[in-house]
């Protein structure tokens, strides 16, 4: 049997990088600026940046989503009852509370103008 050692080069393999002309301008333009060529920039732009990472899929994403809105949609009924009146009454410190803020804007209204 031959003992065959992988040898490791350090051979570069190039690529070719499609970027619209803007794109084109402004990396010519970092580059003239960083005093680094286009190769090394994108090298080390895309080498030393961690990679972007789903944090769920998209049908968990939907469902939260779903289950976001129909908080919402609750809350607006809720919020819609209230200050429709069906509800006054349930509660005297509310009922408390109306009646001062009332008495607060009727201050305002008659010393200050304020609507």
């Amino acid at each position: 049997m031959q003992n065959s050692k992988k040898i490791e080069t350090n051979v570069s393999t190039g690529i070719c990088v499609k970027v619209s002309s803007q794109e084109l301008k402004q990396l010519k333009s970092d580059s003239s600026k960083t005093h680094k060529s286009v190769p090394s920039l994108l090298r080390e732009t895309y080498f030393n940046t961690p990679p972007s990472k789903v944090l769920m899929k998209e049908e968990d994403l939907n469902k939260i989503r779903t289950d976001i809105n129909r908080i919402g949609n609750n809350l607006n009924q809720i919020a819609r009852e209230i200050n429709s009146g069906i509800r006054s009454g349930w509660n005297s410190s509310f009922d408390s509370l109306n009646e001062q803020v009332k008495l607060l804007n009727h201050y305002y209204v008659l010393n200050y103008g304020i609507r």
